[in-house]
């Protein structure tokens, strides 16, 4: 875990605490265990121990175990092409079929209707759209109770459905139902989040970010993905930045026209816009004080488009034109707002899953989307939000990953005094790699930083099984026992402790794995990756390790004759 608070960085500000009380927790019991246990035991102890015969069932699993390591160890080639053969299998075929996400979605008994307003709108319609929401939540056997949040921007309604242990459903399949209910609603934007929200801004579970310097291009293609993506039933609330915007008027001159009745296009800009919007104000002096004042159109003239075209405009000969008669006009949609990042225009598509859709299955989903379309050499793409997020913390966490076997090697080496057998003892940790995704796949369970989290721990865990073995195998050879005979002896002699250590952190993962109680879902997926890590990593490794320890040993004691 040093890695992963050593590197500044998301993954850091996430994790460093769960790594603090990991680190801390471990260095602890390492000076318990080395200074409380013995003198404990020599209080406690008795010179004269009873030996008590082991148990049938652990004679049995070692009569099994050593009849497997010794045809193990006779087709050493077999077994380890079937291991990484099995290596290649399962985690290519799980990486493919197994979705992945950002962070756990949890359930904490509560989610939030967001309904974005378009601009300019009044607060009393976000009233009434607040009690036809309202309404529709109340109804709900579900809702314990609601709290609304009104503003012109947006209106929030946030939902306690109570916990989940006291409901059927999940808040997902409630608020899946929701939104049908709420479907209906005209000119807003929804959004529904499984957890406390306010307002306007709430990010969706998918964000793609289109860049170009052609805002019609722009327009067209995020139109197109767009509509492609609401024909796939996995994603719901789909928002366009540039769709839903304000309405407008727009002025289509005609050049022949003007030309016709002697008026320019700056006279007749500045002419509008004096009307429309007020020219430059000019100041009136009272006895006491200036008052700016700005002379434009009474309302009922700005607001209405019949009365825009009767606008007069002054041709170049002294004589008055209607707008209308230069002009037509076109009654349509402007863009909610024109963002730019680097100076470059931005339009983002955001969107939830839903329907078993996951974020990493819907971003390459949205990819094919992308590629059958042709998008233009003008237009670049990224994923942004969540996408972003989950890239960036996996990076780091592959980097903390990396940095973490290098310190192991190095702690290994100096323990063994090799440069190998290292090599040979992490050789356990691909192995428990299997066992995470084998069990992902068994539990339906999703990817996340935390399954990461879960693999880095395992880094840690599953070499001690292998330290166990080669130290013992290694005590058996420097008194002479021959190779074959000191691996099956350790390995008969080690069985035991290595499946109590086992045991002991599986079964403490366990209640984490059920996922009981509020915000469990958050450790879930970690401590599934443990546990079937672990499980695996343990029964290959009581079977890999003395075949690479076997081949280590003839190739050094050939090297060493030569």
């Amino acid at each position: 875990f040093i890695p992963i608070v050593i590197r500044e960085g998301r993954a850091k500000e996430m994790y460093k605490d769960m790594a603090f009380s990991i680190t801390f927790s471990l260095l602890a019991s390492l000076i318990i265990a080395i200074t409380f246990v013995p003198m404990i035991c020599s209080r406690i102890l008795k010179s004269k121990t009873t030996v008590h015969e082991e148990g049938k069932i652990l004679k049995t699993i070692k009569k099994y175990y050593s009849k497997v390591l010794v045809l193990s160890l006779k087709h050493k080639g077999i077994v380890l092409g079937a291991m990484v053969v099995l290596f290649v299998v399962i985690v290519g075929y799980g990486s493919k079929k197994i979705g992945g996400e950002f962070m756990p979605t949890t359930d904490d008994g509560v989610y939030t209707i967001i309904a974005e307003m378009p601009s300019g709108m009044e607060i009393e319609k976000s009233n009434r759209i607040t009690k036809e929401l309202e309404a529709i939540v109340g109804k709900d056997p579900q809702t314990k109770k609601f709290i609304s949040s009104v503003s012109k921007e947006a209106v929030s309604v946030m939902v306690d459905i109570g916990p989940k242990s006291d409901r059927d459903k999940k808040v997902q399949e409630i608020m899946n139902e929701t939104r049908k209910k709420i479907s209906h609603i005209p000119d807003v934007k929804l959004n529904l989040v499984p957890r406390m929200a306010f307002g306007r801004g709430t990010g969706r579970d998918i964000t793609l970010i289109l860049k170009s310097d052609d805002l019609n291009q722009l327009g067209y293609v995020s139109k197109v993905i767009s509509e492609k993506m609401a024909a796939n039933p996995g994603f719901t609330d789909i928002n366009n930045s540039m769709v839903n915007g304000n309405p407008e008027v727009k002025i289509l001159l005609d050049r022949k026209k003007m030309e016709y009745y002697g008026v320019k296009v700056n006279d007749l800009t500045l002419s509008v816009s004096y009307q429309i919007l007020g020219g430059a104000p000019i100041k009136i002096k009272t006895a006491n004080e200036e008052v700016d004042v700005s002379l434009r159109l009474g309302e009922e003239f700005r607001n209405s488009p019949e009365k825009v075209q009767e606008l007069r405009i002054k041709s170049k000969d002294g004589g008055v034109v209607k707008l209308k008669d230069i002009a037509t006009f076109e009654i349509g949609e402007g863009a909610y707002g024109i963002d730019k990042e680097d100076k470059i225009t931005m339009v983002t598509i955001d969107a939830n899953t839903t329907n078993g859709l996951d974020l990493v299955t819907g971003q390459k989903y949205i990819k094919e989307i992308l590629d059958e379309a042709g998008l233009p050499k003008t237009i670049t793409y990224s994923f942004g939000g969540s996408g972003r997020n989950m890239a960036e913390v996996n990076e780091q966490l592959k980097a903390a990953f990396v940095v973490a076997m290098f310190l192991v090697y190095f702690i290994l080496a100096a323990q063994f005094e090799s440069y190998i057998l290292p090599v040979i003892v992490m050789g356990t940790v691909p192995l428990s790699v299997i066992g995470v995704y084998s069990g992902l796949l068994l539990t339906g369970q999703k990817t996340n930083t935390m399954v990461f989290v879960g693999i880095i721990m395992l880094a840690g865990i599953v070499v001690n099984n292998a330290i166990v073995l080669i130290d013992y195998i290694k005590i058996l050879l420097e008194r002479e026992i021959p190779l074959k005979e000191a691996i099956l002896e350790a390995g008969r002699t080690r069985l035991r402790p290595i499946f109590m250590t086992t045991m002991t952190t599986v079964f403490g993962m366990v209640p984490l794995s059920l996922g009981i109680g509020q915000g469990s879902e958050m450790y879930k997926g970690m401590a599934i990756a443990v546990i079937f890590g672990l499980i695996f990593s343990t029964l290959l490794t009581l079977i890999l390790i003395p075949i690479l320890f076997y081949i280590y040993e003839v190739v050094k004691n050939k090297i060493s004759k030569k």
